[in-house]
């Protein structure tokens, strides 16, 4: 799917080495797993918005506010890794 094609392009950016799958935490490494946080915030809209309305702009009008929930979760999780705030 587009998503996971989407989340597998962030995770080569992040590192160009081999060792970053084996590094993924176990929710990344799942397939599906950005599907899967997707299905979450659907079936409880109530946490997708409040997720969404931290920080000091408002989401952008117009987006689905349970895919929006899911990416920022998926990136937050990806800009935490080691390899994408350190190099070997």
């Amino acid at each position: 799917s587009s998503h996971t094609d989407s989340v597998a392009a962030r995770e080569r950016a992040l590192a160009a080495h081999d060792a970053l799958a084996r590094d993924l935490p176990a929710d990344l490494r799942a397939t599906g797993a950005l599907a899967a946080r997707l299905a979450a915030f659907q079936q409880h809209p109530e946490d997708a918005a409040a997720l969404i309305s931290q920080g000091s702009s408002p989401p952008v009008k117009g987006l689905d506010p349970a895919e929006l929930a899911a990416h920022t979760v998926t990136a937050n999780i990806l800009l935490n890794l080691d390899e994408s705030v350190t190099r070997n």
